[in-house]
């Protein structure tokens, strides 16, 4: 039996129920940006993804209290064409049906296609502006049991496995290892890896396991590095990483940020002779986590950014992250800003190239400036291609792109230059592509109470981000969110359901595993639920 319908009003006949596509809107749950449809004057609004009293509650007041919610689970990333709400080819109408009992394909989803929801990864369908099929469709849902996952994995080819945190940390741990990396710097860049994942920004977590593999097959990554302490005074100091990868020795530079910053108030350690090392806001919530305010730039060891009015690209997506600490008994969430200074981080571009899903205008550009949609050719003109590029923050000069280029300079500056990093587009002209990066990163900790009472820093922040979230919104059902707050609503979500990976990048990290000469240790979650 598949997912069912729960009326919260009265007993229609949904099967017969068609109104007007202009009357629907794509609304997000501001609890995990799940997409629904709504109807806002009328019977029924569409909840999909996921099921929660606050996204019920929101659902039920733009339906006019008188919606039809259906009590699924949160799934993203996987597509199911035949469970739920289908649109139909009756032209400029939508036709609410609940799930086919037969788990048949409905003939209108032949005229759909696949889209995505920006904020979460869930997959919608999204039908062409024609005459014979609506303006706009959605179909996407939970089923409630293995068969019907089957049978939507079959019907669209994109299946997603959960694998569970500690499997992942574990084979990425065994993988580091068999590479050479000693068994305490392997756990770090594992934890640090999967916390990433975890957060949501599947950019950065185990995706870049092929990468890391490749690079150290032209010897550009040293993963027996041992990071070395060059300089060292009362609020400042200065690491070597010796090429290996960014994640030990910026863990071990933003503690010892920390430690110098309950001496001295405020302090910074920076680090040379790097490689990538995740999320730059994985190491700022280091700080937030232990009272203090956390912020990091760094240099990348890509070059992406087209400067604007440029065609050819000069710089990174040279991260900035910044988080602020909270009390332990704050109902809210941490305030943790973390961005790439391009519009999209590059790695982006490979995730939806993975999971074969469009690239949204704006984010890549080829050499005359013209954007790169198709997803495997928005990669090519990444990694492949001369000229062109990603676009700084702001995605054109009309838009501001200059300050997202102004950014991405301060966090080379910051990061990299004030610490002896390389400038990688010099840097590549005169060493050779199996020399190491030189990434440079800057790791700032500051203690509050150096500069207020204790605890008063942290209730004003309490009140402020209140003060945010009761921001009358435009949309009920899109709330002012603050920043950090989605990154750890996808750590809930992650911890009890599992890690999804495309099938694709689980084939590719089997297939590191095994040229690593590990054993395969994923564990696939057995998250659905049983009749």
């Amino acid at each position: 039996m598949a997912t069912r319908l729960v009326p919260q009003a009265d007993n229609h006949d949904l099967g017969n129920r068609t109104f007007a596509a202009t009357d629907w809107q794509l609304k997000q749950s501001f609890k995990l940006g799940g997409v629904f449809l709504s109807r806002p004057a009328g019977h029924c609004a569409a909840g999909v993804y996921p099921y929660s009293k606050k996204l019920v509650a929101s659902a039920r007041r733009v339906a006019d209290d008188r919606p039809l919610i259906a009590f699924v689970r949160s799934v993203p990333n996987v597509f199911f064409d035949a469970l739920f709400f289908f649109c139909t080819s009756v032209a400029g109408q939508f036709s609410v049906r609940p799930d086919d009992a037969q788990g048949q394909r409905h003939p209108a989803l032949g005229r759909l296609a696949r889209g995505q929801s920006k904020r979460c990864g869930t997959t919608i369908a999204i039908a062409p502006r024609s005459k014979t099929t609506c303006s706009e469709g959605l179909v996407t849902a939970v089923p409630a049991c293995r068969r019907c996952v089957r049978m939507s994995a079959r019907s669209t080819n994109v299946p997603e496995t959960r694998f569970s945190a500690d499997s992942l940390r574990l084979q990425t741990a065994a993988i580091l290892g068999a590479w050479g990396m000693a068994p305490a710097a392997a756990a770090i860049t594992a934890e640090l890896m999967i916390e990433t994942f975890l957060l949501g920004i599947d950019s950065h977590g185990v995706s870049m396991l092929p990468l890391y593999e490749a690079m150290l097959q032209r010897g550009r990554l040293r993963p027996g590095a041992v990071p070395q302490v060059l300089r060292d005074g009362p609020a400042t100091a200065l690491l070597d990483g010796g090429a290996g990868l960014g994640h030990p020795v910026a863990a071990q530079a933003m503690q010892l940020a920390i430690a110098k910053a309950r001496v001295s108030g405020i302090a910074l350690v920076g680090v040379r002779n790097s490689h990538h090392f995740g999320a730059a806001g994985v190491y700022a919530r280091m700080a937030s986590h232990q009272g203090l305010l956390g912020f990091v730039t760094s240099s990348a060891p890509g070059i992406f950014l087209v400067p604007t009015r440029a065609a050819e690209p000069v710089l990174g997506t040279n991260p900035i992250a910044f988080a602020a600490p909270l009390a332990a008994d704050s109902k809210n969430t941490a305030l943790v800003l973390d961005m790439a200074t391009t519009t999209v981080a590059a790695n982006k571009v490979r995730v939806r190239a993975l999971r074969e899903q469009p690239v949204p205008a704006g984010w890549v550009i080829d050499d005359g400036g013209e954007p790169v949609t198709e997803p495997q050719a928005a990669a090519q003109q990444l990694y492949e291609r001369k000229g062109g590029g990603l676009t700084p923050l702001g995605g054109s000069g009309e838009l501001g792109s200059h300050k997202g280029y102004g950014l991405a300079l301060l966090a080379q500056v910051l990061g990299a230059t004030l610490n002896g990093g390389a400038f990688a587009a010099l840097h590549d002209r005169s060493h050779g592509p199996e020399e190491p990066a030189n990434v440079g990163h800057s790791f700032i900790a500051i203690d509050p109470v150096f500069f207020r009472p204790a605890g008063e820093f942290e209730a004003d922040l309490d009140s402020m981000i209140d003060f945010l979230h009761g921001t009358r919104a435009v949309d009920p059902a899109l709330p002012v969110l603050v920043p950090g707050y989605p990154e750890e609503a996808a750590r809930t979500d992650r911890l009890q359901h599992g890690i999804a990976l495309p099938a694709a990048l689980e084939q590719q990290i089997r297939a590191v595993a095994g040229r690593a000469g590990v054993a395969d240790l994923l564990q696939a979650v057995d998250w659905f639920p049983h009749h």
